[in-house]
């Protein structure tokens, strides 16, 4: 994994593994790294809130249009670090839906969420870049938390 960049309580990492000669697809682009943060976000997922998140988004429409349009961003985002030779590469080795199509921690299917550590994580990349939109799982993790 390979760290872009460090900010409060997170890292943005690239979207390509390089490990000595050899490079793998990594679809987790904001990784949490408050320790302090990652147990309270690792509680919440032990009492079952993903399961929980996943039946709201069953049955609230305006809930799963947020959760996928976070899952989009997430994607358009990881893919906007990708250089023009990378994305060459990406194509060549078959890795395009892998980083340019799949949402938060790599999940294929917006209306699910695979990673409560990685949606607060896009959450507090969003604070920190002052956007109008702000990952609405991560946004009610930390409030949970808080």
């Amino acid at each position: 994994m390979s760290t872009v960049g460090s900010y409060a309580g997170y890292d943005r990492v690239h979207p390509l593994k390089i490990s000595g000669h050899r490079i793998e697809p990594f679809p987790t682009t904001y990784w949490l790294r408050d320790g302090d943060l990652h147990r309270a976000v690792a509680d919440l997922e032990r009492q079952g809130w993903i399961k929980r998140l996943e039946k709201r988004v069953a049955g609230d429409e305006g809930f799963a249009a947020f959760l996928k349009a976070d899952h989009a961003r997430y994607a358009a985002a990881r893919w906007a670090m990708l250089d023009l030779e990378q994305r060459t590469l990406v194509t060549r080795r078959g890795w395009v839906e892998a980083l340019r199509d799949r949402g938060v921690g790599g999940v294929a299917d917006f209306t699910k969420v695979k990673c409560l550590h990685a949606h607060v994580a896009h959450a507090l990349a969003d604070r920190a870049a002052d956007s109008e939109v702000i990952n609405v799982t991560g946004a009610w993790a930390l409030e949970r938390i808080a």
